[in-house]
């Protein structure tokens, strides 16, 4: 399943429908469907996180497993999925926990 997650991701990467941290969701916060994030996000930045995903109606998830790992990018520890059709598919591998803000 760990496997399909990575292709799911890289699909969005390769289509343009993956962006990277909280800023960048902030930026195209009207356009993110679903946000990632894993442990190692600080307090602030999942504060500012859940507040975007209020005011934006974003679903935040929780992965066990380290962004950075699953994309290979170091430092990455938030990441907002804008394609709808991605964004179904990987909610449905059920490898990540919905965040209740």
């Amino acid at each position: 399943m760990v496997k399909k997650l990575n292709a799911y991701l890289g699909f969005a990467q390769r289509s343009g429908n993956l962006v990277y941290g909280v800023d960048n969701i902030e930026a195209k916060e009207k356009k993110v469907i679903i946000a990632i994030c894993d442990d190692s996000l600080s307090n602030n930045s999942y504060n500012k996180l859940s507040n975007i995903a209020r005011r934006s109606n974003i679903t935040i998830y929780h992965s066990d497993i380290s962004i950075a790992e699953l994309l290979g990018k170091t430092n990455c520890k938030a990441i907002g999925i804008m394609s709808k059709d991605l964004a179904k598919a990987i909610i449905e591998l059920n490898l990540l926990k919905e965040v209740q803000i």
